[in-house]
Parts: C-alpha cells; structure tokens; sequence
C-alpha cells in the first residue's frame, strides 16, 4: 500500500524564520536596487519602490486614462466628465471597464466583435442625458499633473 502524500504545515519557528529572512532580503534588495538607480544602472529589484503596488503596469513617468467627454444639443464645446460611482459601477469599475472597451475597440480594426456598439452602450449607460460623446485618452507626466492638474495632451479616439 502506497502512503498518501500529506503536506504539513511547517512549524511556528520556520515560519518566523522564513520571514525573518524575506524581510532581510528585501531590505537588501532595495538597498541594491537604489544604489544600482544612482551609478544608472536601471532596478535590479522590483519592489525598491513599491512599484508592484503603486504602478503595477511599469512606468515611464507617464499617466494615460480615457475620459468620456459629452456635448448637450445646442452646446458649442464638450465638457469632461468626472468618474463617478453609478448604480452598477464603483469609480474604480468605471475606469476598468471603460479602459477595457476602448482598447478592444481600437485593437478591432475588422469590427468582428462589434466592441464600437457595446463601447458606445457603455457611454450612454454612463452618462445617458448627453447628445454626443467622445471618449479621449489623456496624457500627462505625474509631475506635471500635480503642478497643473489640467495639463494633459487630449487625443479623441472615438465619437458617439
């Protein structure tokens, strides 16, 4: 008879001790990582800076969202929408979700999947009592933006 394979949890020393040591080697890590962004060497180290939580996509020291812009009838200039909390989606969802659509709708240069029809759903869902939409993809460096909170290249990628 063959004995069943049993994981055991390993005691409360090891693990104290295991952590213990990625403490010491992450601090290590950083401290290598810092010296290796001083001499320009790049980062060697991942979490030196908190970059896996702070900008989990990598940075280039440049900010890019899509916002959703409407115009009412018989208005001359379209007005920037905040992102806002609806019934269905957090502010958080409302970005992903919007973010989501419009690179698939950029990425489907066929129209296969119909992602322009459910990107515009999506638009009129949010913000239902607009004429016309047009969603444009801001950028912006950080530095930038929290000296001139308004200071961003607008590009229109798409018009409802």
């Amino acid at each position: 008879m063959q004995k069943a394979f049993v994981m055991r949890m390993p005691s409360r020393f090891r693990r104290l001790l295991c952590l213990q040591v990625l403490v010491v080697v992450s601090i290590v890590g950083s401290l290598l990582s810092s010296f290796a962004l001083i001499k320009g060497w790049g980062e060697l180290y991942p979490f030196a800076n908190w970059k896996l939580f702070t900008q989990p996509r990598g940075s280039d020291n440049h900010y890019s969202t899509y916002r959703i812009y409407t115009r009412q009838a018989g208005q001359a200039s379209f007005q920037r929408q905040a992102v806002r909390a609806t019934r269905t989606f957090d502010p958080d969802d409302y970005v992903y979700t919007l973010d989501y659509w419009v690179n698939r709708t950029l990425a489907d240069t066929t129209n296969t999947t119909q992602s322009r029809e459910k990107l515009r759903t999506l638009v009129q869902y949010l913000h239902p009592n607009a004429g016309e939409y047009r969603i444009v993809r801001e950028t912006a460096t950080v530095q930038a933006l929290l000296h001139h909170p308004e200071n961003f290249k607008a590009d229109t990628v798409a018009r409802f």
